[in-house]
C-alpha cells in the first residue's frame, strides 16, 4: 500500500514544530503529531532562545503552531504515537487514536526529567526549582542555591552553578554518598533533604532529614534524564550509552528513513539549539523524499 504521508513528524516542541515546517515548505505530506505535554510545561519563563528570551515556553510553541498553519502541506493533531512499525517500504504508526502510513518519521520525543518524590518539591518546580544551569544559571546570578542529589557528578555540577551563584550547597538525596570530588567553594551538607518549604519573597527552603534547613533562593536537581526513545528502538535505531539516538550531522538515524532531532539526540539540550536541529532533519528528510518520488 502507498503511504499517505510523505512524512510523520513525532513530537511537537521546537524540533519537531522546526522539521514540520521545513517539511511543509518543500511540499512533503506531513502530520505533526504531539499529545501536548512539553518537558517544560511547568515552567514560568524559558531563556536563550533569540526574539523569545524570558518569555513563557508556551509562547515559542504557540507561534510555531502558527506558522505551520500557513502550510496546507501539514497537518497538526494533538495525539500520541503508540507504536511504529516497518510494512514494506513504509512506516505503519499507531496513534492514540487511528493509524497512520508515512514514507519517513522525525522524531523529536524529548527526554524526561528524573524528579525526586520530596515534599512540597512539585510545588515549586519550575518557579525555584530547576535541572538545567545554563538555561536558568543566569537567572540565579549573586544568589544562593541548592543543588539536590549529590550522586553522580554532582561536583561538577555545583561547580558549574557558581559561574553565576554567590554561594552552592550540594544536599543529598536518601542515603546517596557523594562519588565526585566537591570543590573547595561547594558546601556539602551531611544530611539528605526531606522537604521544600516557600520563604519570604521568592526563596526556598530545603528541609533535611534532620530538620536543620538550607535556605536558598533557588534549587537545581542533579537527576538524571531518560530518553523517549521506545518508538525508535522498536525500528531498530541505535542508541548510545545515555539511551539517547545516534545520529549523523543531517539528523539521519542507523535506520533508512527515520531522522532523530532535539534532546532525544546527544549534545547540549537547548531550545534554540533543538529547533536548528529539527530544522535541519526536516529539510534532510524531505530531500529524501523528493529523490524516491
Amino acid at each position: 500500500m502507498e503511504p499517505e504521508l510523505d512524512a510523520l513528524v513525532v513530537g511537537g516542541g521546537p524540533a519537531g514544530l522546526a522539521a514540520a515546517l521545513w517539511l511543509g515548505r518543500l511540499r512533503c505530506r506531513t502530520l505533526l503529531a504531539d499529545r501536548g505535554e512539553p518537558r517544560n510545561r511547568w515552567v514560568d519563563a524559558s531563556f536563550g532562545y533569540l526574539g523569545f528570551d524570558g518569555q513563557p515556553p508556551d509562547a515559542l510553541l504557540e507561534a510555531g503552531r502558527k506558522d505551520l498553519s500557513r502550510y496546507a502541506e501539514v497537518q497538526q493533531v494533538t495525539t500520541g504515537v503508540r507504536m511504529l512499525h516497518r510494512d514494506g517500504a513504509c512506516f505503519v504508526a499507531e496513534l492514540d487514536e487511528g493509524r497512520v502510513r508515512a514514507a519517513s518519521v522525525v522524531l523529536a520525543t524529548g527526554v524526561v526529567d528524573a524528579v525526586p518524590p520530596l515534599e512540597g518539591l512539585r510545588e515549586h518546580y519550575g518557579r525555584q526549582v530547576f535541572v538545567c544551569p545554563m538555561c536558568d544559571g543566569y537567572e540565579v546570578r549573586e544568589q544562593r542555591v541548592a543543588v539536590l542529589g549529590a550522586g553522580g557528578p554532582a561536583g561538577a555540577f555545583a561547580e558549574e552553578l557558581l559561574r553565576w551563584a554567590a554561594h552552592v550547597t550540594v544536599v543529598p538525596l536518601a542515603e546517596e554518598a557523594p562519588t565526585d570530588e566537591m570543590p573547595r567553594a561547594v558546601t556539602l551538607a551531611d544530611a539528605p533533604g526531606r522537604a521544600v518549604h516557600g520563604a519570604d519573597g521568592d526563596a526556598v527552603v530545603l528541609e533535611l532529614l534532620d530538620g536543620r534547613r538550607v535556605d536558598c533562593d533557588a534549587i537545581f536537581l542533579r537527576s538524571e534524564t531518560t530518553g523517549v526513545t521506545e518508538l525508535g528502538a522498536h525500528l531498530g535505531c541505535d542508541l548510545d550509552d545515555d539511551g539517547l539516538f545516534v545520529v549523523d550531522g543531517d539528523g539521519r538515524t542507523s535506520v533508512t528513513g527515520v531522522y532523530a532531532a532535539g534532546d532525544c539526540t546527544p549534545g547540549p539540550q537547548l531550545v534554540q539549539l533543538a529547533a536548528a536541529e529539527g530544522a535541519r532533519a526536516g529539510l534532510q528528510c524531505a530531500q529524501e523524499v523528493a529523490a524516491r518520488r
